[in-house]
């Protein structure tokens, strides 16, 4: 089936544009790159034009966006579009965005709406096949286009659905059957544009300074209101210095706890939170906080635990979701600590926790190698330890564990474990817990710390330490190289992923412990193992 458009979608002064308002409100122009009104930045054509932007922010999807009755109407487009029939793509409509959007390739910075690399996956102009203006098919909800792309080409359907959830903005987007169909075709993730992934937008040497396809201005914007964070949350003195020789600010903070949520949040799900805050940044007072304070919106979820000494319960935070995340780093909660435990079952950790604490004098590579010699215990025995680095000067080793085991038992474990460390390393490891009496050259084997209400530092938080390390998931083969440095302390390797690194470095590698804590391995079965190589 041929088609062309019968008419071109009119077009009305953008910077007055009332479709645009939801756009502008989620974007602080003095923030981000993108386009707030602004002219057609391309020239005019018999027909109107499409883009398709590849677009990695929290998730990676895809932004399918029709220029019709003046603004780039949009939907979000998980899985991509396809030029295979067979595949019927779910697109959810969104917030309409300028013509000039149309050119935008770059980097949207962290702490903004959208954060995240963006590449013109695809673009050119489209038709329609039934009707006669885009923006009255978009409304009645079925548009049947022709697309003349680069990678999109031929007749499609673009058709508003009911979903599950009871949604009005679910569409689905299906390739037809016509001369351009490609079942099972190979998608290629380079831009139309440049050439370029996102991955090499993400590695731009210039990435300080440049945002987009505009000029770098090479200043850094000033924080002109509130950064953008989930709506429901205002980051109150954003320009708050919070690392005064870094100058890290509470928007800094907001920015990378928004950046690494979709990985950190698994890590404090359900779990309760005590927060360390500095109202006043790291250099002033501090003070943990466990209870709930004054005026938490009602949004906020949280768990009423009882069984302290004095009886009374505590109202702990349950850190769910972005807009907790968000509303923590408003409080300058810039340390997170969590339970062993999650809600619902509080009086069973579902990991065993060993704190490796080294002494003032105790080089790197000696940290390491009881890290790596505590890993090679706990494979004898069966299980499956992972690291990450305290954020401090220390390392955290885990094992997750199924089911059914209470603290008591956990901890009698870990303490068999501690001994047995002290047994076959006597001059590395030490279970002394006054500093005065250990050895400053040992590496203290924390397995105290292994209780119901004991906590400890969340994977991904920032420390409150020059230079804004964070407590970064490790692979065991870092700690195998690191046992081979010769730097004094491990503050030098660790300052490696700090709020500034941590979110590009996480990009590229990915999460070292992606779906480990799903998991979880027997406690009896390396009791067995401990019991028989052990005697």
């Amino acid at each position: 089936m041929s088609a062309r458009p019968r008419t071109r979608s009119g077009a009305k002064r953008e910077s007055e544009h009332p479709d645009l308002a939801e756009y502008r409100k989620k974007r602080d122009f003095a923030r981000t790159p993108e386009p707030a009104s602004s002219k057609r930045p391309s020239k005019k054509s018999a027909e109107p034009r499409f883009v398709v932007q590849m677009h990695r922010a929290s998730h990676l999807h895809f932004d399918f966006r029709l220029e019709a009755g003046g603004t780039l109407k949009s939907w979000a487009v998980p899985k991509g579009p396809s030029m295979d029939p067979a595949d019927k793509r779910l697109a959810m409509r969104v917030e309409d965005h300028p013509l000039a959007y149309a050119n935008f390739e770059g980097q949207i910075p962290v702490g903004n709406y959208g954060a995240g690399q963006v590449i013109v996956w695809d673009a050119g102009t489209y038709g329609l096949f039934e009707g006669e203006d885009p923006a009255r098919e978009i409304e009645r909800g079925s548009v049947k286009l022709v697309m003349h792309g680069k990678k999109l080409r031929g007749n499609f359907a673009l058709v508003k659905i009911r979903a599950r959830d009871g949604s009005h903005n679910a569409w689905l987007l299906i390739k037809e059957a016509d001369k351009f169909a490609k079942p099972g075709e190979t998608r290629d993730d380079r831009s139309v544009l440049t050439k370029r992934t996102l991955d090499d937008v993400a590695d731009d040497p210039r990435a300080k300074t440049w945002h987009s396809n505009r000029a770098a201005s090479g200043s850094r914007p000033k924080l002109a209101r509130p950064a953008p964070v989930p709506a429901t949350v205002e980051i109150k003195r954003p320009e708050k210095v919070l690392f005064p020789k870094d100058r890290y600010t509470k928007a800094d903070l907001a920015a990378y706890y928004e950046a690494v949520a979709e990985t950190m949040l698994p890590y404090l799900a359900g779990r309760p939170l005590s927060l360390q805050r500095y109202p006043d940044g790291i250099d002033g007072p501090s003070f943990f906080e466990k209870n709930v304070g004054r005026g938490a919106p009602d949004w906020l979820k949280t768990a009423v635990v009882a069984g302290s000494e004095d009886g009374a319960s505590v109202r702990y935070i349950v850190c769910d979701d972005r807009q907790t995340l968000a509303y923590l780093a408003n409080l300058a909660a810039i340390t997170l600590h969590v339970w062993t435990s999650r809600v619902g079952s509080l009086d069973e950790p579902d990991f065993v926790f060993f704190d490796l604490d080294p002494g003032d004098k105790c080089p790197l590579r000696r940290l390491a190698a009881v890290a790596l010699r505590l890993r090679d215990l706990l494979v004898e025995i069966g299980l499956r330890p992972l690291v990450k680095s305290s954020g401090g000067s220390g390392l955290h080793v885990l094992v997750p564990l199924g089911p059914g085991y209470d603290y008591e038992v956990v901890k009698t474990f870990g303490e068999i474990v501690a001994r047995r460390m002290v047994e076959v390393m006597p001059d590395d490891v030490s279970l002394e817990r006054s500093t005065r009496r250990r050895p400053a050259e040992a590496v203290y084997f924390d397995f105290v710390q292994i209780g119901r209400g004991k906590t400890m530092v969340a994977p991904y938080s920032v420390r409150a330490s020059e230079g804004a390390p964070v407590s970064m998931p490790l692979e065991w083969h870092e700690i195998e190289r690191a046992s081979k440095s010769r730097a004094h302390d491990a503050r030098s390797l660790f300052l490696t992923w700090t709020i500034k690194t941590a979110p590009a470095s996480l990009r590229r590698r990915g999460d070292a412990w992606k779906g480990a804590l799903r998991r979880p391995r027997s406690l009896e079965s390396a009791v067995k193992a401990l019991r028989s190589k052990w005697r």
